[in-house]
């Protein structure tokens, strides 16, 4: 399978694609191993997490466990750790408050910190979601934003994918809201960028950007 320019575009510049694919686990595999064959250095790290049964209850257990498998997967090439290193520090605070029962809350902060310590060592960071949509709205957002203060903190970044759920509609077509000339407005895309103000909003239809006008630095025009 040859990788996409688009997926290329997003390692090098971007943070959150849409994609409109019939085999969205196969690309996120795709996409997990291509990351893991080219960034291959000490300081580049690939973690992936694919979501087998539904998020619908239990949010909180769910997005620990989620940011403890995505700890784990950001320090396996990092075998010099030190009992001194901070974010060795801070996942060991991380154990003893769930030896202890602390609240999930709790946990979930300290994983968090230990992430965010792990991540400020590395130059290059991936994260590979497959099948978002399990989870429901709740966990959705929850997870989200937890992912949000990760990639704000540092050189992380995110795709995730999704599909579109049978009881919605499907889009017969998706094409740009942005593009000045006719015929490249006229095309359908099949990978876009959605306005994450316009969805979580619930502004319909949310706003479409190709790649291409993207680069050009246009924005939503809804806010």
């Amino acid at each position: 399978m040859v990788m996409d320019l688009q997926i290329i575009s997003w390692v090098f510049g971007c943070q959150d694609v849409g994609w409109r694919c019939i085999m969205l686990t196969t690309l996120s595999a795709v996409v997990t191993q291509w990351l893991r064959d080219h960034y291959t250095g000490k300081k580049d790290a690939v973690a992936s997490v694919f979501v087998r049964e539904d998020a619908v209850t239990a949010g909180t257990a769910f997005v620990e466990d989620v940011l403890t498998s995505i700890f784990h997967q950001l320090c396996v090439g990092h075998v010099e750790a030190h009992e001194d290193e901070a974010y060795v520090a801070k996942y060991r605070l991380y154990l003893d408050a769930r030896k202890h029962g602390h609240r999930d809350i709790f946990r979930i902060k300290l994983i968090r910190d230990a992430l965010e310590s792990r991540l400020g060592m590395l130059d290059h960071a991936f994260l590979v979601i497959d099948d978002f949509d399990r989870c429901s709205p709740a966990v959705d957002l929850f997870l989200e934003n937890e992912l949000a203060i990760l990639a704000n903190q540092s050189r992380l970044k995110v795709l995730i994918t999704s599909r579109v759920s049978c009881l919605k509609d499907v889009p017969t077509a998706q094409y740009c809201d942005s593009c000045d000339d006719e015929e490249d407005a006229a095309k359908f895309l099949f990978v876009y960028w959605r306005c994450d103000s316009c969805r979580r909003k619930k502004w319909k239809p949310a706003h479409i950007l190709c790649q291409g006008c993207r680069d050009k630095g246009k924005t939503c025009v809804n806010w």
